[in-house]
């Protein structure tokens, strides 16, 4: 008699080990899936980001280059008139030296 309440006492401590392995089991695969769900939803959402951090990151570089290019231009035509006027200065003094040495030649 007590052998047979052991054993059936056993019985049900592994049937409720066995539901409760089972439970974990299921439980272990929701979050599994609640996991595989989230991760999901955060690469995507940091894939967006990326994705917009690079496209602000071309449009300021193109912004930046076409500013940068503007202000090539706007160096290259100062240039462009310092150039004039030292050619012109130039010219002044030749002009001046020439004069000067048909100064001389004639006296």
């Amino acid at each position: 008699m007590v052998t047979d309440q052991i054993n059936g006492f056993q019985a049900k401590v592994q049937e409720q080990i066995k539901d409760a392995q089972a439970k974990a089991s299921a439980r272990a695969k929701e979050i599994e899936a609640e996991a595989r769900k989230a991760f999901a939803q955060l690469s995507e959402k940091a894939q967006v980001e990326l994705k917009q951090w690079m496209d602000q990151a071309q449009s300021s570089s193109r912004d930046s280059l076409h500013m940068l290019g503007g202000e090539l231009i706007k160096l290259g035509k100062r240039l462009q008139e310092i150039g004039k006027v030292v050619e012109a200065k130039a010219e002044e003094i030749k002009a001046e030296e020439i004069k000067a040495e048909e100064i001389k030649a004639e006296a």
